[in-house]
């Protein structure tokens, strides 16, 4: 008869000491998941605590005074209707429609009040706060405003172009960089940046106060070319106007890239901090709902009607 073997006598310890690994790996993991979760409610709890204090300091009765230049910037930014002198031009265009869709969404009365560009860049920067102008949109980013002024995360983006006169240039430009922009005569809007261009205010040769004052200026032979967003000249069709008269050509910028264009918001306002973090999560929700998306596409389509 065979006879049963008995377990070596270490199995006991082998099978203890397994069930006290796999009970630890259970309890581990199940500790890991709540470390998880309290991380997550710790990060709500301080997103709804940071809402709670913007929602506290920036009050929905003090309405927000937004700036805009005089200057229309289409499909951005423009008056609608034009040349009815019976009617009080109302401002439209993609950045308008957006900004009221912003100022909805975080519960904000604002007003919006067109002035001459660099006016609007002074009257911002020294703004006290409540009552006097915080916002300037339709903005591009550069080095400089980025030490005067709060700056939103982008909104939307242009293509930088160069303008000149085929009378002038028959052959066209001789431009395989940027730094080849210095060898000619640039007109530039008053207060305007160039930064994408490679420009600073000293190779600007002359300027004035609007696009369509500066296309003048070419067409007369005060300078030889011109440096603008490509959309913006185009898009002053969308009321009636073409400010580039016929002889005129566009060309891209070697070496440079799409132009981003913010919110300025003023530093020196008491509540000018909470207004950009207010308004950039208003911005990062309608980016990635695709609200930004079909407002733009809108104006869009209106430009490629005209």
């Amino acid at each position: 008869m065979k006879k049963w073997r008995a377990f070596p006598h270490n199995a006991g310890s082998y099978l203890f000491r397994c069930t006290v690994v796999m009970l630890l790996y259970i309890v581990g993991g199940i500790i890991m998941r709540f470390i998880v979760l309290i991380l997550r409610l710790a990060v709500l709890f301080s997103a709804l605590l940071l809402w709670t204090t913007i929602a506290t300091n920036v009050r929905a009765e003090d309405a927000v005074k937004v700036c805009d230049d005089i200057s229309p910037w289409p499909p951005y930014s423009y008056p609608s209707p034009i040349g009815n002198r019976e009617t009080v031009p109302k401002q439209t265009g993609a950045m308008v429609g957006f900004l009221g869709d912003l100022f909805k969404e975080v519960g904000l009365k604002y007003t919006l009040t067109l002035r001459p560009w660099k006016r609007c860049l002074e009257e911002v920067i020294k703004s006290s706060g409540p009552g006097e102008f915080e916002v300037v949109i339709n903005a591009s980013f550069s080095s400089e405003r980025a030490k005067d002024y709060h700056i939103s995360k982008p909104i939307y983006r242009t293509t930088p172009g160069i303008f000149y006169s085929v009378d002038a240039y028959p052959a066209g430009l001789n431009l395989r960089s940027r730094s080849d922009l210095k060898k000619y005569k640039i007109c530039g809007v008053r207060g305007y940046n160039y930064q994408e261009y490679g420009l600073s205010d000293s190779d600007i040769y002359t300027v004035a106060p609007s696009l369509k004052a500066i296309f003048r200026m070419m067409s007369k032979g005060r300078c030889e070319i011109i440096v603008s967003a490509v959309e913006v000249v185009f898009g002053t069709k969308l009321f009636g106007e073409q400010i580039a008269p016929n002889n005129v050509r566009s060309v891209s910028v070697p070496g440079t890239s799409p132009e981003t264009y913010h919110l300025l918001i003023s530093r020196n306002s008491s509540r000018g901090f909470l207004l950009l973090k207010r308004l950039n999560i208003a911005i990062d929700k309608f980016k990635n709902d695709g609200t930004r998306d079909r407002i733009m596409a809108k104006y869009q389509t209106l430009m490629d009607a005209n």
